[in-house]
């Protein structure tokens, strides 16, 4: 008989365990009646405590009022008793609030620049049920796969990769477990499926998906070359050209062409030759010295190609052109580098020279007026150019602008723009061993030599007679 009762105790232990443990997901899984009972049952555990700790203060305000050692001993078990009514409370809400998934605020992962967020997505499993998620946390959704790049998700992967299948990246399987990814408002979601991927069914309801944020990159100034600063400078919402520009322009910066053949008088041009500052094989032009650290500060920023054309990214050891899920990247702005107009640069063949900034397109109407600004005069580039409005320097057939026509110091005339005298021809700029004709539309903002008028020479006095007077 004694061993039939606990036999009887112990199977009613265990019942009691199992009801414990399932009975509130029974009640969650079955039926809508039961999730009202449900949550009827924590509203009134709620208001419940709420009676008993307000019967709790009254009573400590009036023990509050009385002396003796009884009655602070029952006012210290009642404040314990409080306590303890407010942690069940806590955790009575905390249960309440369990089924609406929050998302954590430390990132499950981080990936090409990302910070990655599991969330929780409401409803079916679509496409704009995934963006909203992603938004409501305000975060980006990202792209499944670039082909499905709509404008309203970011490209993370830039080839022909889906983030949805693990072989085809190095994020943490356990990061994107029986995750699903936007696939474009057409399509429905891609999930993530052990080593797979599948599409979403249309009975799929109340998943995880994946949400990002773009992980803080360094800003502001990065280095120099050809007498221009460049500063890194984040863009917001879509890579465009205008969003590019506007950048730029909110920090009184101006944009750099990334090639000169793309300069349409909207960007300034700091290659002179066929080079493109996105493509990593052209960096060794910029310092030998430290290419590889400009490789470093130029990493996935995007360059302006004109107002017609998407941009180009650097990307890896190549470039790429900008697609409708590159959103929140850094671009390049650019500024000249600055130059004391007073201070002499140079003396040469009896003038003395300063260095002055052309504001503008690098034109000869330019040139000759950051002169006369400066109260100095422009220099011309050869006697043939001599037009009334500058000083003839060189004779002989010899051109300023050119390093073999002279012995003018290198460091000053490098790269500086020259007087050619009518409008309808270019200034000449000294580059490298040779020179060029400027190109209005691309080159802007860069720097010409001028030169100061001779003192003029002292008057002679005039002869005096020394007039004798008679006695």
């Amino acid at each position: 008989m004694a061993k039939l009762l606990r036999r009887l105790h112990h199977l009613k232990r265990r019942a009691h365990r199992h009801h414990k443990r399932h009975g509130r997901r029974h009640h969650r899984r079955h039926g809508k009646h039961a999730r009202r009972h449900h949550k009827r049952s924590l509203r009134a555990r709620r208001k419940s405590l709420a009676r008993r700790m307000a019967r709790i203060a009254q009573r400590m305000a009036r023990l509050a009022i009385k002396k003796g050692k009884n009655a602070a001993l029952r006012l210290h078990r009642l404040k314990k008793r409080l306590h303890r009514l407010h942690r069940i409370r806590a955790r009575l809400s905390k249960h309440g609030r369990r089924r609406h998934h929050r998302h954590s605020r430390k990132p499950a992962a981080s990936y090409h620049g990302y910070s990655w967020f599991r969330v929780r997505v409401h409803g079916k499993m679509t496409n704009a049920n995934i963006k909203a998620a992603c938004s409501k946390h305000h975060l980006d959704t990202p792209c499944d796969h670039p082909a499905y790049a709509d404008g309203q998700c970011s490209t993370i992967v830039k080839r022909a990769l889906h983030l949805s299948y693990a072989p085809h990246h190095a994020l943490a399987y356990k990061v994107m477990r029986h995750a699903f990814f936007y696939t474009g408002a057409k399509r429905l979601p891609l999930q993530a499926i052990h080593h797979s991927h599948k599409w979403a069914a249309t009975t799929d309801r109340n998943g995880v998906t994946l949400c990002v944020r773009k992980n803080a990159t360094p800003q502001g100034y990065m280095f120099t070359f050809n007498n221009f600063k460049f500063y890194r400078t984040r863009v917001a919402g879509q890579m465009t050209p205008a969003a590019v520009r506007a950048a730029c322009d909110k920090k009184n910066l101006f944009v750099p062409c990334d090639h000169p053949a793309y300069a349409d008088g909207n960007c300034v041009a700091i290659t002179k030759r066929g080079l493109h500052l996105s493509y990593n094989g052209h960096a060794a032009y910029f310092h030998a010295k430290s290419s590889g650290d400009i490789k470093k500060k130029l990493d996935r920023a995007y360059f302006y190609a004109g107002t017609n054309r998407a941009l180009l990214q650097n990307w890896r050891n190549t470039h790429r052109w900008s697609a409708k899920g590159d959103f929140n990247g850094d671009t390049m702005c650019v500024t000249p580098v600055t130059f004391d107009a007073k201070t002499v640069a140079a003396k040469y063949h009896g003038y003395k020279w300063h260095k002055v900034l052309v504001e503008g397109p690098m034109t000869n109407k330019n040139i000759r007026h950051a002169c006369k600004a400066k109260g100095l005069l422009t220099p011309c580039d050869h006697a043939a150019y001599a037009d009334g409005k500058c000083v003839v320097i060189l004779k002989g057939g010899r051109h300023m602008s050119y390093n073999g026509h002279h012995n003018f110091p290198r460091s000053v005339i490098s790269r500086t723009y020259w007087y050619t005298g009518v409008s309808t021809r270019q200034a000449l700029q000294n580059w490298n061993n040779t020179h060029r004709w400027a190109n209005p539309k691309g080159d802007m903002w860069e720097y010409t030599l001028c030169v100061e008028p001779h003192a003029a020479a002292p008057a002679a006095a005039a002869p005096t007679t020394a007039t004798s007077s008679s006695a």
